[in-house]
């Protein structure tokens, strides 16, 4: 992503951080919906959603993480978006549940 930006944009440290930030950004947002997903009242996920998403973004951790140019920005957003699409998988399956009996 980096490569990507420094190519279109030339070689400075806006276009070096810039896409960590993006990933950063995308990673609170993924999370905020997956954690909205589980409420079945829109109001209780929102916030929810909103205080996960919060959660991530001021985490010292992830704040220093998405603040340098290395992968961990990546595997972040990437394990969120893998994790929203197993609980959309798992939503979906006929007859899946936490504990269905089937």
């Amino acid at each position: 992503m980096t490569g990507l930006s420094v190519r279109a944009f030339g070689v400075n440290s806006w276009s070096v951080m810039a896409p960590q930030a993006v990933m950063g950004v995308a990673a609170v947002a993924v999370l905020y919906c997956a954690v909205r997903r589980v409420f079945a009242d829109n109001n209780d996920g929102a916030a929810a959603g909103l205080l996960a998403g919060a959660v991530l973004a001021v985490t010292p951790a992830a704040a220093l993480m998405f603040r340098f140019n290395n992968p961990d920005a990546l595997l972040v957003l990437l394990l969120t978006v893998a994790a929203y699409c197993l609980m959309r998988a798992t939503s979906a399956a006929p007859g899946a549940g936490w504990c269905s009996s089937a």
